[in-house]
């Protein structure tokens, strides 16, 4: 399971959306244990890009040379692999396959991967208690009308901590408000920033949803 940490990464968020599924992709190839998949793009491309025309190998040379991937060449077989650098930090593993593919071991770097694992798994009530915030954060995400600034929001919301039951008040004080006036005239230009909206607790405001006038018809 990736945590939803590894989306909101900058980082990632720069390269072209073929080369983002094909990072993500990689993770689903890569051994549990070491973070390693062989080095084959016309192998990669058939499991990740099986229709379409894409150059698998720049976008693997581009995350080589990003540091995203290190490419190494296993002694015993003398064949090429990749080893994902921070696959162990927002990749948790719980019950993993038994290793088909060999460790990176140049300058202990498997060592430090496994070192990763093991954290998480000692910090997987961290992890689902993360995991919890950013799934009740998509639920406001959801319901908000005006979408920007995702990052810095959930920033907010973490600080936040909502539970569950706060999460509903806060949806559905959401759902109220895009009923009022103010939300709806100018095409939206009156509702807050989301990131405003939740520091300023906005959502314990009082609001009148527009009313809809009765027409007599006598």
């Amino acid at each position: 399971m990736i945590d939803p940490e590894f989306f909101l990464d900058e980082g990632i968020s720069a390269y072209d959306h073929p080369t983002r599924l094909l990072y993500i992709g990689l993770w689903m190839l890569a051994d549990d244990n070491y973070a390693t998949l062989p080095n084959r793009p016309e192998w990669i491309k058939a499991q990740i890009f099986p229709y379409d025309n894409v150059d698998a190998n720049k976008m693997i040379s581009t995350l080589i040379k990003d540091k995203k991937l290190i490419e190494f060449t296993d002694k015993e077989s003398g064949k090429k692999f990749l080893f994902i650098a921070n696959f162990h930090r927002y990749q948790r593993v719980d019950k993993p396959a038994k290793p088909k593919f060999p460790a990176y071991n140049r300058e202990g770097v498997a060592t430090v991967s496994l070192k990763y694992r093991d954290e998480v798994k000692l910090s997987k009530n961290k992890l689902s208690k993360d995991k919890i915030s950013y799934v009740h954060f998509e639920k406001f995400w959801t319901a908000y009308p005006k979408k920007i600034g995702k990052k810095t929001a959930y920033a907010v919301w973490q600080k936040i901590n909502p539970s569950e039951e706060l999460t509903e008040n806060i949806v559905q004080a959401v759902v109220k408000s895009r009923k009022t006036q103010d939300w709806l005239k100018d095409g939206g230009q009156f509702i807050p920033h989301p990131t405003t909206y939740l520091h300023q607790e906005r959502w314990d405001d009082q609001v009148e949803e527009k009313k809809i006038k009765s027409v007599n018809l006598k």
